[in-house]
């Protein structure tokens, strides 16, 4: 529509941008299933309530996929 509308009007749309390739789309996929199941067991442990010992397991280990998921994100902008 918009090519069309602007054969008439005179104006040019900019071209659209490339989706990710499949690969990057299916990564970000299943970064975002990881950040869900991660956002779960955080909201079901708040909700049991955890003593110190697994509060401090349970954050190392977010803490610890976290910063895998940063170094993929920084990896997929490059």
């Amino acid at each position: 529509m918009r090519t069309t509308a602007g054969l008439l009007t005179g104006h040019r749309a900019a071209p659209a941008r490339p989706g990710p390739p499949p690969e990057v789309a299916a990564l970000r996929a299943e970064l975002a299933r990881v950040g869900n199941n991660l956002n779960q067991a955080v909201r079901a442990a708040n909700v049991s309530g955890l003593d110190r010992a697994a509060a401090a397991e349970l954050t190392a280990r977010v803490d610890a996929a976290e910063a895998v998921m940063g170094q993929i994100r920084e990896a997929l902008r490059s």
